[in-house]
Protein backbone atom coordinates (compact mmCIF):
# COMPACT_ATOMS: atom_id res chain seq x y z
CA UNK A 1 0.00 0.00 0.00
CA UNK A 2 1.49 3.46 -1.02
CA UNK A 3 2.55 5.48 1.86
CA UNK A 4 0.73 8.83 0.95
CA UNK A 5 -1.94 6.58 1.37
CA UNK A 6 -1.27 5.37 5.10
CA UNK A 7 -0.36 8.72 6.14
CA UNK A 8 -3.41 10.47 4.85
CA UNK A 9 -5.66 8.13 6.32
CA UNK A 10 -3.45 8.39 9.76
CA UNK A 11 -3.83 12.09 9.30
CA UNK A 12 -7.77 11.96 8.77
CA UNK A 13 -8.00 9.19 11.73
CA UNK A 14 -6.03 11.55 13.68
CA UNK A 15 -8.22 14.98 13.21
CA UNK A 16 -11.38 12.66 13.95
CA UNK A 17 -10.27 11.25 16.70
CA UNK A 18 -9.01 14.74 18.59
CA UNK A 19 -12.18 16.40 17.42
CA UNK A 20 -14.64 13.30 18.57
CA UNK A 21 -12.31 13.29 22.11
CA UNK A 22 -12.99 16.74 22.57
CA UNK A 23 -16.71 16.69 22.00
CA UNK A 24 -17.10 14.04 24.14
CA UNK A 25 -15.11 15.55 27.37
CA UNK A 26 -16.60 18.95 26.67
CA UNK A 27 -20.25 17.47 26.42
CA UNK A 28 -19.40 15.03 29.43
CA UNK A 29 -18.55 18.02 31.68
CA UNK A 30 -21.34 20.12 30.35
CA UNK A 31 -23.89 17.12 31.03
CA UNK A 32 -21.86 16.86 34.59
CA UNK A 33 -23.18 20.31 35.22
CA UNK A 34 -26.62 20.03 34.00
CA UNK A 35 -27.04 17.11 36.23
CA UNK A 36 -25.66 19.37 39.46
CA UNK A 37 -28.34 22.19 38.35
CA UNK A 38 -31.00 19.38 38.32
CA UNK A 39 -30.34 18.30 41.40
CA UNK A 40 -29.98 21.90 43.03
CA UNK A 41 -33.37 22.45 41.26
CA UNK A 42 -34.88 19.70 43.04
CA UNK A 43 -33.84 20.56 46.36
CA UNK A 44 -34.99 23.78 46.22
CA UNK A 45 -38.46 22.71 45.13
CA UNK A 46 -37.81 20.11 47.91
CA UNK A 47 -37.24 23.21 50.45
CA UNK A 48 -40.36 25.43 49.26
CA UNK A 49 -42.59 22.32 49.70
CA UNK A 50 -41.22 21.55 53.22
CA UNK A 51 -42.28 25.20 54.08
CA UNK A 52 -44.90 25.11 52.61
CA UNK A 53 -46.12 21.83 54.65
CA UNK A 54 -44.77 23.63 58.15
CA UNK A 55 -47.00 26.45 57.36
CA UNK A 56 -50.30 23.81 56.30
CA UNK A 57 -49.13 22.14 59.82
CA UNK A 58 -49.63 25.23 61.58
CA UNK A 59 -52.78 26.00 60.14
CA UNK A 60 -54.20 22.43 61.03
CA UNK A 61 -53.23 23.14 64.58
CA UNK A 62 -54.96 27.16 64.42
CA UNK A 63 -58.13 25.39 63.23
CA UNK A 64 -58.32 22.21 65.74
CA UNK A 65 -57.59 25.13 68.34
CA UNK A 66 -60.57 27.68 67.52
CA UNK A 67 -62.62 24.31 66.94
CA UNK A 68 -62.47 23.47 70.61
CA UNK A 69 -61.96 26.91 71.93
CA UNK A 70 -65.26 27.68 70.71
CA UNK A 71 -67.41 24.29 71.38
CA UNK A 72 -65.26 22.17 73.95
CA UNK A 73 -65.30 19.18 72.06
CA UNK A 74 -62.87 16.88 71.77
CA UNK A 75 -63.16 15.68 68.37
CA UNK A 76 -62.28 19.34 67.26
CA UNK A 77 -58.57 18.48 68.90
CA UNK A 78 -57.89 15.76 66.41
CA UNK A 79 -56.10 18.44 63.83
CA UNK A 80 -54.50 19.93 66.93
CA UNK A 81 -52.74 16.35 67.67
CA UNK A 82 -52.09 15.57 64.45
CA UNK A 83 -50.00 18.56 63.70
CA UNK A 84 -48.58 18.33 67.16
CA UNK A 85 -47.32 14.55 65.88
CA UNK A 86 -46.16 16.43 62.21
CA UNK A 87 -44.81 19.43 63.23
CA UNK A 88 -41.53 17.91 64.83
CA UNK A 89 -40.57 16.10 62.07
CA UNK A 90 -40.90 18.49 59.48
CA UNK A 91 -38.94 21.21 61.40
CA UNK A 92 -36.17 18.89 63.18
CA UNK A 93 -33.95 17.89 60.23
CA UNK A 94 -32.28 21.54 58.95
CA UNK A 95 -30.51 19.31 56.57
CA UNK A 96 -33.14 18.33 54.77
CA UNK A 97 -34.20 22.11 54.13
CA UNK A 98 -30.80 21.97 51.90
CA UNK A 99 -30.73 26.30 53.36
CA UNK A 100 -27.62 27.43 51.69
CA UNK A 101 -28.58 30.92 50.95
CA UNK A 102 -28.45 33.13 53.79
CA UNK A 103 -31.47 34.89 53.77
CA UNK A 104 -33.44 31.82 53.86
CA UNK A 105 -31.55 30.34 56.90
CA UNK A 106 -32.44 33.51 58.64
CA UNK A 107 -36.06 33.01 57.60
CA UNK A 108 -36.19 29.55 58.64
CA UNK A 109 -34.57 30.47 62.20
CA UNK A 110 -37.19 33.14 62.74
CA UNK A 111 -40.08 30.38 61.27
CA UNK A 112 -39.19 27.80 63.52
CA UNK A 113 -38.36 29.90 66.83
CA UNK A 114 -42.16 31.87 65.69
CA UNK A 115 -44.00 28.45 64.76
CA UNK A 116 -42.64 26.83 67.90
CA UNK A 117 -44.04 29.59 70.35
CA UNK A 118 -46.97 29.36 68.84
CA UNK A 119 -47.57 25.54 69.08
CA UNK A 120 -46.74 25.89 72.70
CA UNK A 121 -49.51 28.90 72.91
CA UNK A 122 -51.87 26.29 71.60
CA UNK A 123 -50.97 23.74 74.23
CA UNK A 124 -51.46 26.23 76.73
CA UNK A 125 -54.67 27.36 76.02
CA UNK A 126 -56.29 23.91 75.37
CA UNK A 127 -55.18 23.21 78.76
CA UNK A 128 -56.79 26.02 79.88
CA UNK A 129 -59.84 25.41 78.56
CA UNK A 130 -59.84 22.27 79.52
CA UNK A 131 -59.64 23.60 83.17
CA UNK A 132 -62.99 25.40 81.71
CA UNK A 133 -60.91 29.11 81.44
CA UNK A 134 -61.69 30.59 77.86
CA UNK A 135 -59.73 32.29 75.36
CA UNK A 136 -59.72 35.98 75.78
CA UNK A 137 -59.69 38.10 73.11
CA UNK A 138 -56.41 39.25 73.77
CA UNK A 139 -55.23 36.10 73.61
CA UNK A 140 -57.01 35.33 70.20
CA UNK A 141 -55.63 38.63 68.37
CA UNK A 142 -52.20 37.55 69.83
CA UNK A 143 -52.08 33.86 68.28
CA UNK A 144 -53.53 35.95 64.91
CA UNK A 145 -50.57 37.83 64.95
CA UNK A 146 -48.20 35.20 65.67
CA UNK A 147 -50.10 33.13 62.73
CA UNK A 148 -49.71 36.18 60.01
CA UNK A 149 -46.35 36.58 60.95
CA UNK A 150 -45.48 32.71 59.94
CA UNK A 151 -47.15 32.92 56.71
CA UNK A 152 -45.49 36.06 56.06
CA UNK A 153 -42.41 34.38 56.58
CA UNK A 154 -43.53 31.15 54.37
CA UNK A 155 -44.02 33.37 51.49
CA UNK A 156 -40.94 35.43 51.87
CA UNK A 157 -39.34 32.22 51.69
CA UNK A 158 -41.13 30.59 48.95
CA UNK A 159 -40.81 33.93 46.84
CA UNK A 160 -36.95 33.99 47.26
CA UNK A 161 -36.72 30.46 46.22
CA UNK A 162 -38.93 30.51 43.41
CA UNK A 163 -36.64 33.36 42.12
CA UNK A 164 -33.79 31.54 42.53
CA UNK A 165 -35.51 28.40 40.90
CA UNK A 166 -36.29 30.86 38.28
CA UNK A 167 -32.01 31.73 37.83
CA UNK A 168 -31.22 27.98 37.94
CA UNK A 169 -34.04 27.00 35.06
CA UNK A 170 -32.50 30.11 32.83
CA UNK A 171 -28.52 28.63 33.46
CA UNK A 172 -30.03 25.10 32.59
CA UNK A 173 -31.47 25.93 30.03
CA UNK A 174 -28.58 27.71 28.34
CA UNK A 175 -26.14 25.02 29.34
CA UNK A 176 -28.25 22.64 27.59
CA UNK A 177 -28.47 24.58 24.49
CA UNK A 178 -24.90 25.15 24.71
CA UNK A 179 -24.05 21.65 24.83
CA UNK A 180 -26.23 20.52 21.90
CA UNK A 181 -24.71 23.36 19.86
CA UNK A 182 -21.31 22.17 20.73
CA UNK A 183 -22.11 18.21 19.99
CA UNK A 184 -23.68 19.45 16.69
CA UNK A 185 -20.60 21.37 15.61
CA UNK A 186 -18.12 18.52 16.79
CA UNK A 187 -20.38 15.76 14.86
CA UNK A 188 -20.56 18.09 11.67
CA UNK A 189 -16.72 18.70 11.84
CA UNK A 190 -16.05 15.20 12.39
CA UNK A 191 -18.10 13.82 9.77
CA UNK A 192 -16.49 16.85 7.32
CA UNK A 193 -12.83 15.42 7.93
CA UNK A 194 -13.91 11.87 7.20
CA UNK A 195 -15.49 12.92 3.82
CA UNK A 196 -12.38 14.81 2.81
CA UNK A 197 -10.16 11.87 4.18
CA UNK A 198 -12.62 9.46 2.26
CA UNK A 199 -12.20 11.83 -0.96
CA UNK A 200 -8.16 11.66 -1.28
CA UNK A 201 -7.94 7.93 -0.68
CA UNK A 202 -8.27 5.34 -2.90
CA UNK A 203 -10.78 3.34 -1.39
CA UNK A 204 -12.31 0.45 -3.20
CA UNK A 205 -8.56 -0.75 -3.62
CA UNK A 206 -7.83 -0.54 0.34
CA UNK A 207 -11.30 -2.01 1.45
CA UNK A 208 -10.50 -5.16 -1.40
CA UNK A 209 -7.06 -5.82 0.09
CA UNK A 210 -8.12 -5.19 3.62
CA UNK A 211 -11.50 -8.00 3.18
CA UNK A 212 -9.33 -10.61 1.19
CA UNK A 213 -7.09 -10.23 3.77
CA UNK A 214 -9.47 -10.73 6.58
CA UNK A 215 -11.36 -13.71 4.70
CA UNK A 216 -8.28 -15.58 4.60
CA UNK A 217 -7.73 -14.89 8.08
CA UNK A 218 -11.24 -15.57 9.44
CA UNK A 219 -11.83 -18.81 7.37
CA UNK A 220 -8.41 -20.02 8.89
CA UNK A 221 -9.13 -18.95 12.43
CA UNK A 222 -12.50 -20.49 12.12
CA UNK A 223 -10.89 -23.87 10.91
CA UNK A 224 -8.57 -24.10 13.61
CA UNK A 225 -11.50 -22.72 16.19
CA UNK A 226 -13.79 -25.54 15.05
CA UNK A 227 -10.62 -28.67 15.50
CA UNK A 228 -9.94 -27.45 18.70
CA UNK A 229 -13.51 -27.36 20.06
CA UNK A 230 -14.38 -30.19 18.25
CA UNK A 231 -17.77 -28.26 16.37
CA UNK A 232 -18.49 -28.41 12.92
CA UNK A 233 -21.39 -27.01 11.11
CA UNK A 234 -23.86 -28.82 9.08
CA UNK A 235 -27.21 -28.07 6.07
CA UNK A 236 -29.77 -30.15 4.68
CA UNK A 237 -31.13 -28.57 1.68
CA UNK A 238 -34.41 -29.04 1.64
CA UNK A 239 -35.57 -28.38 -1.79
CA UNK A 240 -32.75 -30.82 -3.05
CA UNK A 241 -32.18 -33.09 0.10
CA UNK A 242 -28.59 -32.64 -0.30
CA UNK A 243 -26.77 -32.79 3.71
CA UNK A 244 -23.40 -31.22 3.63
CA UNK A 245 -20.89 -31.67 6.30
CA UNK A 246 -18.15 -29.19 6.97
CA UNK A 247 -14.25 -31.45 7.91
CA UNK A 248 -14.96 -30.80 11.49
CA UNK A 249 -18.46 -33.03 11.31
CA UNK A 250 -16.88 -35.70 9.61
CA UNK A 251 -14.21 -36.37 12.15
CA UNK A 252 -16.34 -36.38 14.94
CA UNK A 253 -18.44 -38.52 13.47
CA UNK A 254 -14.85 -40.51 12.46
CA UNK A 255 -16.01 -41.09 8.69
CA UNK A 256 -13.56 -41.11 5.87
CA UNK A 257 -12.88 -38.45 3.25
CA UNK A 258 -15.18 -40.64 0.34
CA UNK A 259 -17.56 -40.92 2.49
CA UNK A 260 -21.45 -39.38 1.05
CA UNK A 261 -23.68 -37.85 3.82
CA UNK A 262 -27.19 -38.25 3.34
CA UNK A 263 -30.48 -37.56 5.46
CA UNK A 264 -30.73 -40.95 6.00
CA UNK A 265 -27.23 -42.49 6.53
CA UNK A 266 -26.60 -39.47 8.86
CA UNK A 267 -29.84 -40.82 11.16
CA UNK A 268 -28.17 -44.22 11.19
CA UNK A 269 -25.60 -42.98 13.53
CA UNK A 270 -28.23 -42.66 16.47
CA UNK A 271 -30.21 -45.32 18.02
CA UNK A 272 -33.28 -45.76 20.41
CA UNK A 273 -34.52 -43.05 21.46
CA UNK A 274 -31.71 -40.85 20.33
CA UNK A 275 -32.75 -41.45 16.57
CA UNK A 276 -36.60 -41.15 17.53
CA UNK A 277 -35.40 -37.58 19.47
CA UNK A 278 -33.54 -36.35 16.78
CA UNK A 279 -36.03 -37.06 14.19
CA UNK A 280 -39.30 -35.44 15.91
CA UNK A 281 -36.63 -32.31 16.63
CA UNK A 282 -36.41 -32.08 12.65
CA UNK A 283 -39.22 -32.40 11.79
CA UNK A 284 -40.62 -30.23 14.38
CA UNK A 285 -38.42 -27.44 12.79
CA UNK A 286 -39.18 -28.14 9.68
CA UNK A 287 -43.13 -28.13 9.93
CA UNK A 288 -43.09 -25.44 13.07
CA UNK A 289 -39.73 -23.75 12.44
CA UNK A 290 -38.79 -23.85 15.94
CA UNK A 291 -35.39 -24.39 16.48
CA UNK A 292 -33.44 -26.95 18.76
CA UNK A 293 -30.23 -27.55 20.93
CA UNK A 294 -30.00 -31.12 22.07
CA UNK A 295 -27.48 -33.17 24.09
CA UNK A 296 -27.54 -36.87 22.10
CA UNK A 297 -25.49 -40.32 22.10
CA UNK A 298 -24.35 -40.74 18.41
CA UNK A 299 -22.35 -43.96 16.95
CA UNK A 300 -19.30 -43.27 15.35
CA UNK A 301 -17.83 -44.96 12.28
CA UNK A 302 -15.27 -46.67 14.68
CA UNK A 303 -18.23 -48.04 16.71
CA UNK A 304 -17.41 -45.94 19.56
CA UNK A 305 -20.49 -44.11 21.53
CA UNK A 306 -20.12 -40.36 22.31
CA UNK A 307 -22.44 -37.27 23.74
CA UNK A 308 -22.98 -34.50 20.78
CA UNK A 309 -24.73 -31.22 21.28
CA UNK A 310 -26.24 -30.65 17.75
CA UNK A 311 -28.39 -27.75 17.56
CA UNK A 312 -30.60 -26.85 14.46
CA UNK A 313 -32.31 -23.40 13.12
CA UNK A 314 -35.15 -23.34 10.04
CA UNK A 315 -34.76 -20.91 7.86
CA UNK A 316 -38.07 -20.34 5.86
CA UNK A 317 -38.82 -18.56 2.22
CA UNK A 318 -42.92 -17.63 1.74
CA UNK A 319 -43.84 -19.79 5.03
CA UNK A 320 -41.85 -22.79 2.98
CA UNK A 321 -38.50 -24.19 4.90
CA UNK A 322 -35.71 -24.48 2.21
CA UNK A 323 -32.83 -25.49 4.61
CA UNK A 324 -31.87 -26.32 7.96
CA UNK A 325 -28.20 -25.72 8.89
CA UNK A 326 -26.83 -25.78 12.44
CA UNK A 327 -23.78 -27.19 14.46
CA UNK A 328 -22.99 -30.23 16.26
CA UNK A 329 -20.12 -31.14 18.99
CA UNK A 330 -18.62 -33.71 20.62
CA UNK A 331 -18.96 -32.64 24.03
CA UNK A 332 -18.23 -36.18 25.68
CA UNK A 333 -15.80 -35.69 27.59
CA UNK A 334 -17.14 -32.64 29.35
CA UNK A 335 -20.59 -34.86 29.25
CA UNK A 336 -19.06 -37.62 31.27
CA UNK A 337 -17.69 -35.30 33.77
CA UNK A 338 -20.74 -33.85 34.56
CA UNK A 339 -22.09 -36.95 34.90
CA UNK A 340 -19.88 -38.36 37.05
CA UNK A 341 -19.94 -35.10 39.23
CA UNK A 342 -23.76 -34.88 39.39
CA UNK A 343 -23.40 -39.20 40.59
CA UNK A 344 -21.01 -38.05 43.15
CA UNK A 345 -23.14 -34.96 44.53
CA UNK A 346 -25.88 -37.20 44.76
CA UNK A 347 -23.91 -39.65 46.75
CA UNK A 348 -23.06 -36.55 48.67
CA UNK A 349 -26.11 -35.64 49.33
CA UNK A 350 -27.55 -39.17 50.45
CA UNK A 351 -24.79 -39.61 52.70
CA UNK A 352 -25.45 -36.03 54.45
CA UNK A 353 -28.86 -36.24 54.72
CA UNK A 354 -28.80 -40.06 56.02
CA UNK A 355 -25.76 -40.42 58.24
CA UNK A 356 -27.04 -41.29 61.91
CA UNK A 357 -25.07 -38.08 63.45
CA UNK A 358 -26.15 -34.35 63.59
CA UNK A 359 -24.11 -33.22 60.48
CA UNK A 360 -24.10 -29.99 58.21
CA UNK A 361 -22.56 -29.27 55.62
CA UNK A 362 -21.90 -25.38 54.56
CA UNK A 363 -20.02 -23.33 51.48
CA UNK A 364 -17.12 -21.06 52.43
CA UNK A 365 -20.47 -18.23 52.48
CA UNK A 366 -22.12 -20.52 55.24
CA UNK A 367 -24.86 -21.35 53.37
CA UNK A 368 -26.67 -24.79 53.77
CA UNK A 369 -25.58 -27.25 51.03
CA UNK A 370 -26.59 -30.30 53.05
CA UNK A 371 -28.14 -31.57 56.03
CA UNK A 372 -29.14 -34.92 57.79
CA UNK A 373 -32.03 -35.68 59.18
CA UNK A 374 -30.36 -35.89 62.57
CA UNK A 375 -29.57 -32.19 62.56
CA UNK A 376 -32.96 -31.17 61.43
CA UNK A 377 -34.09 -33.25 64.70
CA UNK A 378 -31.93 -32.21 67.10
CA UNK A 379 -31.73 -28.45 66.29
CA UNK A 380 -35.98 -28.47 65.76
CA UNK A 381 -35.61 -26.88 62.34
CA UNK A 382 -38.04 -30.00 60.04
CA UNK A 383 -40.37 -27.29 58.74
CA UNK A 384 -37.60 -25.00 58.04
CA UNK A 385 -36.02 -24.52 54.48
CA UNK A 386 -32.23 -24.98 54.79
CA UNK A 387 -30.74 -25.58 51.74
CA UNK A 388 -29.52 -22.39 50.13
CA UNK A 389 -29.84 -20.20 52.78
CA UNK A 390 -27.65 -18.81 55.34
CA UNK A 391 -26.49 -20.10 59.05
CA UNK A 392 -26.85 -16.34 60.79
CA UNK A 393 -30.06 -15.73 58.71
CA UNK A 394 -31.72 -19.53 60.04
CA UNK A 395 -30.21 -18.77 63.21
CA UNK A 396 -29.55 -14.83 64.18
CA UNK A 397 -29.47 -15.53 67.42
CA UNK A 398 -26.02 -17.29 67.75
CA UNK A 399 -23.20 -16.52 70.37
CA UNK A 400 -20.48 -14.00 68.87
CA UNK A 401 -18.55 -16.74 70.23
CA UNK A 402 -19.53 -19.26 67.98
CA UNK A 403 -19.51 -16.94 65.24
CA UNK A 404 -15.93 -16.69 65.73
CA UNK A 405 -15.13 -20.28 65.71
CA UNK A 406 -17.37 -20.79 62.13
CA UNK A 407 -15.39 -17.88 60.89
CA UNK A 408 -12.12 -19.66 61.93
CA UNK A 409 -12.98 -23.18 60.19
CA UNK A 410 -13.40 -21.25 57.10
CA UNK A 411 -9.64 -20.85 57.44
CA UNK A 412 -8.75 -24.15 57.99
CA UNK A 413 -8.68 -24.13 62.00
CA UNK A 414 -9.97 -27.09 63.49
CA UNK A 415 -12.07 -27.05 66.83
CA UNK A 416 -13.56 -29.83 68.19
CA UNK A 417 -16.11 -29.66 71.40
CA UNK A 418 -18.19 -32.28 72.97
CA UNK A 419 -20.91 -29.98 72.66
CA UNK A 420 -21.30 -27.32 70.04
CA UNK A 421 -24.92 -26.29 70.77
Amino acid sequence: MPKKIIRNLQIGVMLSLILLITGSIASYISIHKQMESRQSLLKTKESISLIKDILNTLLNAETGNRGYQLTGKEEFLEPLDKSGKEYPLLIADKERFNLKDKLQINIFHELRHTSDLLMKEYASLINNRKKGILMTPEELEQNKQIMDKCRMLVQEFVKHGESQLAIKNEDLNNSTKRTVLFIIFSAVAAIGVTIFVYIQLKSDIMRRDRLEKDLFYTKEMLEETSAVAQVGGWEVNMKSGKLTWSQSVREIHKTNINFQPTFENALGFYEGKNRERIEYLFDRAVQQGISFDEELQLMRNDGVTIWVRIKGIPEFENEICHRVFGIIQDIDAFKKMFLEVAEKEAMMQSFATDVPIPLAMLDKALNYVAVSSRWRDEFNMNNVDLIGNNLFTISPNIPEERKKIYRSALLGETYIDGDLR
